[in-house]
């Protein structure tokens, strides 16, 4: 499925899910071949390795307490609507959340299908790139994915 997420010769794409904006954040940064070039630190964390960036010890303590502060607001929001035992919907203390169990439902579990009948169709797609290829050039992608007439 990450193959036909990224082809860029297949013109059908599948997309990433939806995700719940109150759900994910991202915190890793990968700049380390720039750092390199700018000779600064460019994620925060401790480092001697260059004298600018983001490196300095309060910088780094005030990233430390927003991804606290991310994480806490991140696990309210998902906690606000509680827990569910069972598909009946009866609430308990533990079990499976309902905002996960609601976002899996309404968002993941479309997105699962739809991606599931994309797929084939890039398999086929993929199938009819290598007919066309072992071809000698005498066939069309197009003609190797529609039905002969006759």
């Amino acid at each position: 499925i990450i193959e036909c997420m990224f082809d860029e010769e297949y013109t059908n794409l599948i997309l990433a899910p939806m995700v719940p904006a109150f759900g994910m954040y991202a915190a890793e940064v990968q700049y380390m071949f720039w750092e390199g070039k700018a000779k600064t630190i460019l994620g925060p964390r401790p480092s001697d390795r260059y004298e600018y960036g983001w490196n300095d010890k309060d910088v780094i303590a005030s990233v430390n307490d927003f991804e606290k502060k991310m994480h806490t607001s991140i696990a309210r929001a998902w906690y606000r609507d509680g827990f569910v035992d069972d598909d009946n919907g009866n609430k308990c203390e533990y079990g499976r959340l309902i905002a996960e169990k609601n976002w899996v439902k309404e968002s993941l579990d479309p997105w699962a299908k739809r991606a599931n009948e994309q797929l084939l169709d890039f398999r086929k797609w993929k199938a009819a790139k290598a007919e066309v290829a072992n071809s000698g050039g005498t066939k069309t992608v197009a003609e190797s994915l529609l039905p002969s007439i006759g």
